[in-house]
C-alpha cells in the first residue's frame, strides 16, 4: 500500500491499495489489485487526477471516495482512460453527511462534492449485487463521457447528486440506470445505449435525449416533474414501454417506443399525481394481433395530453 499526500504523484507501478490523503495528487499508469478497496480517500482530495490506470477489487469497491466528514468541498476530481473492476461497486463517490433535508430544500453547504469527471473509462461490477457506478449523497456536477458501465444489479445509480450528465455512454444492468426517491436528482442522459431497466425517480428538469434503450422491464419516470424523453428509441417486452408514475409536467416527444411482449399499455400515465404530461409526435408499436393499449391514463391520472402519435404493429417473425 502507498499513501499520497498533497501535491504528490505516482507514475507507474503495481500495488494492492492506494490512499489519497491530500489535494492535487496525480496518479498515472498504475495497476492496483487486491482484496479490499484499491483506491480510497476520506480526505479532501480536490484536484485528484487519475489517468491510464486499472483498479481491481476482488471483494469490495475498486474505488471509494468519501466526503462525509471532510472539511470543505472536494472539487475537480478527474479520471481518464481508466478501468475499474469491483465485486461490490466498481466506483462509489459518497457524501452521506446529512440524510434528511429541511422542508425548503437542500442547503448549498451540504454539497461537499462539486465536480467529478470520468472520460473514456470502463466500469465493471462482478458481484451478484454489484453496481458499476454509484453517485451517492449530496454532490454536484458529475460528468461521464464515452464510458461503459456493466453492473449485475445496477449500471449507474444517482442518489442525490444534481447536475449529472452521461453522454455517449453504454449502461448495462438489471437496472441500467436508476435515480433514487430518497434525495432530489437532476440528471441528463444523452446519446447513450442502455440495456436493462431505466428509472428516473425524484427528478426535476431531467431526462433522456437521443438514447437507445433495450429497457426491461421498461422506462419509468416516477415522482418527478419536468422530465423529458426526447428522440429516444425504447424497446420493452414487459407490460409497458414508458410508465409515467405519479409525475407531472413531463414530456415524451419524437420517440419510437415498442412493446414486443405482454403489453398493458405502450405509454401509461399512472395515479392521481400524474397530470399535465405531454406525449406527442411519437411512434408507438405493439404486437399484432393487438395486445393492450397504445396509451392510457389509469388509477386517477388525468389531464395528460396524447396527440400526434403514430401507431404501428410490429412485424411478426415467420
Amino acid at each position: 500500500m502507498i499513501k499520497l499526500s498533497t501535491n504528490e504523484s505516482q507514475i507507474g507501478g503495481k500495488f494492492d491499495r492506494i490512499e489519497v490523503r491530500g489535494k492535487n495528487v496525480t496518479i498515472k499508469d498504475v495497476t492496483v489489485e487486491g482484496e479490499g478497496i484499491t483506491l480510497y480517500s476520506n480526505y479532501n482530495c480536490s484536484g485528484l487526477v487519475v489517468e491510464d490506470s486499472t483498479f481491481i477489487s476482488h471483494t469490495n469497491n475498486a474505488v471509494k471516495i468519501i466526503a462525509d466528514n471532510v472539511g470543505g468541498v472536494i472539487e475537480n476530481v478527474v479520471f481518464r482512460n481508466c478501468k475499474f473492476v469491483g465485486n461490490r461497486m466498481a466506483v462509489e463517490i459518497q457524501n452521506h453527511g446529512k440524510l434528511t433535508p429541511p422542508a425548503d430544500g437542500v442547503p448549498d453547504d451540504w454539497y461537499k462534492i462539486n465536480g467529478v469527471e470520468f472520460e473514456g473509462c470502463e466500469f465493471v461490477a462482478e458481484g451478484s449485487n454489484g453496481y458499476a457506478l454509484s453517485l451517492s449523497g449530496y454532490g454536484k456536477n458529475a460528468k461521464c463521457y464515452n464510458c461503459s458501465f456493466i453492473g449485475t444489479t445496477k449500471g449507474v445509480e444517482v442518489v442525490g447528486f444534481v447536475d449529472v450528465v452521461l453522454q455517449s455512454c453504454q449502461l448495462t444492468g438489471k437496472q441500467a440506470f436508476i435515480s433514487s426517491n430518497e434525495r432530489p436528482n437532476k440528471v441528463a442522459l444523452r446519446l447513450c445505449r442502455l440495456k436493462g431497466g431505466v428509472r428516473l425517480e425524484n427528478c426535476t428538469d431531467s431526462g433522456m435525449a437521443w438514447c437507445i434503450a433495450e429497457a426491461s422491464p421498461y422506462v419509468e419516470i416516477k415522482h418527478s416533474s419536468r422530465t423529458t424523453l426526447l428522440g429516444c428509441e425504447i424497446t420493452s417486452s414487459v407490460n409497458y414501454g414508458v410508465m409515467i408514475n405519479e409525475s407531472k409536467e413531463c414530456t415524451v416527444i419524437n420517440c419510437k417506443i415498442a412493446n414486443t411482449g405482454s403489453n398493458y399499455s405502450v405509454v401509461r400515465c399512472y395515479k392521481p399525481k400524474s397530470t399535465h404530461n405531454i406525449i406527442r409526435g411519437n411512434t408507438l408499436m405493439m404486437r399484432k394481433p393487438k395486445v393492450g393499449k397504445w396509451y392510457d391514463q389509469k388509477d386517477g391520472a388525468s389531464g395528460n395530453v396524447f396527440e400526434g402519435n403514430k401507431q404501428e404493429y410490429i412485424a411478426q417473425k415467420q
